[in-house]
């Protein structure tokens, strides 16, 4: 078994992935055969499809402060 990373541009939300990796995947020369599997981050796959949280607009409850200080 052969793990080749394909380097891409920053993805951003609402691009298009698949262009970005067959892209990214023709520009480094690799060849893709029957059989082989791409795995993709599932961070990668939250970033396009706009599933990201802004983490400074999210307030902790009392209890989750409870257990920050109970277990850090």
């Amino acid at each position: 078994m052969e793990i080749l990373p394909i380097k891409t541009k920053v993805i951003k939300a609402g691009d298009n992935l698949a262009k970005i990796i067959l892209d990214s995947i023709y520009n480094q020369g690799i060849e893709i055969k029957n059989g082989d599997i791409i795995a993709i981050s599932s961070k990668v796959i939250s970033t396009t499809t706009k599933r990201i949280i802004n983490l400074k607009k999210i307030k902790p409850s009392n209890k989750a402060q409870e257990l920050a200080k109970k277990y850090s």
